[in-house]
């Protein structure tokens, strides 16, 4: 049995729909990983209008503060990270989710 799916993509403002092939697939449930973790994750806590950001490098574990309301009018470039941005979710300013890209 073949399937069809319809996919929609966005190209400069405009959708474009298209079929594409899709196979069907095995409901196993499993998931096979290859590899290791070679780094421990960034640790980060919010003190007030403060984010503290710990993050192993090599031996040491560096700590970086960014000012809360710096990232909340534009995103932030910090040493390891690509960019660390603020939004609130309330007119309050007392729930906001922090996004975090790493590098």
């Amino acid at each position: 049995m073949r399937l069809f799916n319809l996919c929609i993509f966005a190209l400069s403002g405009f959708a474009v729909a298209s079929f594409c092939s899709a196979t069907p697939s095995a409901d196993t449930g499993n998931i096979a990983f290859r590899g290791a973790i070679v780094e421990k994750g960034c640790d980060m806590q919010t003190v007030p209008h403060t984010l503290v950001i710990s993050c192993a490098q090599n031996t040491k574990k560096p700590i970086q503060r960014i000012d809360l309301n710096t990232i909340v009018t534009a995103p932030q470039s910090v040493s390891v990270f690509e960019k660390v941005q603020m939004r609130y979710l309330n007119q309050q300013h007392s729930m906001a989710i922090i996004a975090v890209a790493y590098n």
